[in-house]
């Protein structure tokens, strides 16, 4: 079982430095600028009793192994002591989405009669952000699945369908919800801004 986790906004900072630059400590403080990039939308392998951090623990890309098999940083306001839970103890995040994408709708291409290139991965809705001094997220990602010599999960993230919001960021046209293969091979994509569905045809 895999999930998309529409995870946190205006997480505080988790750690006794100063980013902002002001001499002072920023622990326990939300700063856009952390806030921008943390915490990563996990994109994770659910098992039968395992914990994944939530609410008390936040899946964070500052390691060597940025957005790969994560492990996380104590909440600051949920868990402030770490008496709630040991994020030690936390499955780690298979693979991040950038954070504020607000993925919603995870469909798997295999065994549907989408082109071949795309049917041995995963597609993701991003929904986009809301609260990033920069949008992020308003498309449509595909993940080419890794076979499981390699571990049988996700690899990198692309671009399948963009547009829905201007290169400024500013503008933003439509949000995308959900995606399912239709019997042609076609790609249907929800949009709850537009209130429209959307057909993507490969190519005769």
């Amino acid at each position: 079982l895999w999930a998309v986790v529409n995870n946190r906004d205006n997480i505080a900072y988790p750690h006794h430095r100063d980013i902002t630059g002001d001499g002072r400590d920023d622990y326990g403080t939300v700063v856009p600028a952390y806030v921008d990039d943390h915490p990563m939308e996990p994109f994770v392998r659910v098992e039968q009793g395992r914990f994944y951090g939530w609410p008390f623990c936040n899946p964070t890309q500052d390691t060597p192994a940025g957005a790969r098999d994560m492990p996380y940083d104590r909440d600051v306001q949920t868990n402030p002591d770490g008496r709630k839970a040991d994020c030690a103890t936390a499955e780690p995040v298979d693979t991040g989405i950038p954070a504020h994408s607000a993925p919603l709708g995870l469909t798997f291409l295999q065994q549907t009669p989408v082109p071949a290139g795309l049917r041995t991965g995963a597609v993701v809705a991003l929904h986009g952000s809301w609260n990033r001094t920069r949008r992020t997220g308003y498309k449509v990602v595909w993940f080419g699945w890794q076979p499981a010599a390699g571990g049988g999960r996700p690899g990198a993230q692309q671009d399948l369908v963009t547009g829905w919001v201007d290169a400024s960021g500013e503008q933003v046209w439509g949000r995308p919800v959900d995606v399912a293969a239709d019997a042609t091979g076609s790609l249907l994509v929800s949009d709850d801004a537009a209130g429209a569905v959307y057909r993507l045809t490969p190519p005769r």
